[in-house]
């Protein structure tokens, strides 16, 4: 389990997801089509609080190639959206991985997330990338 402490007495955990994970996800937001599926990516939850059955509240899906970390899925609960969720996941994967480019696959709504966070579209219109903050 990686920690990461925003604010004093508020601890953000992202673990490895499990299949019950996904499934309470899943059934929580079954209108949803942007949650995880648990292919042969990294799948990642976001839980907060000290709790070690705390729900998850986020998550994000990459794989890795070569010095490259692709971003296949992010996803952040409606009523937590705004709170620096989705960015500090990101961070976290990128702090653990240490890639050399980050990308992303967006769809038209989750373009402007990334584009405010450094990354310029690359390869087309659904695909994003930045230079990691490792290199610069």
């Amino acid at each position: 389990m990686k920690i990461y402490r925003r604010t004093p007495g508020i601890t953000v955990n992202l673990r490895r997801a499990t299949d019950e994970d996904l499934l309470a996800m899943e059934l929580r937001y079954p209108e949803d089509r942007l949650l995880p599926t648990m292919g042969v990516q990294e799948s990642w939850v976001l839980t907060v609080g000290e709790r070690r059955d705390a729900e998850a509240i986020g998550f994000i899906e990459y794989f890795i190639r070569d010095s490259e970390l692709i971003i296949t899925g992010l996803w952040v609960s409606p009523d937590k959206r705004g709170n620096g969720y989705g960015t500090m996941m990101i961070e976290l994967i990128e702090a653990t991985e240490r890639p050399d480019i980050i990308r992303a696959i967006v769809t038209p709504h989750s373009t402007s997330f990334y584009t405010k966070r450094g990354f310029a579209p690359d390869m087309g219109h659904c695909v994003v990338a930045r230079i990691s903050d490792s290199l610069k």
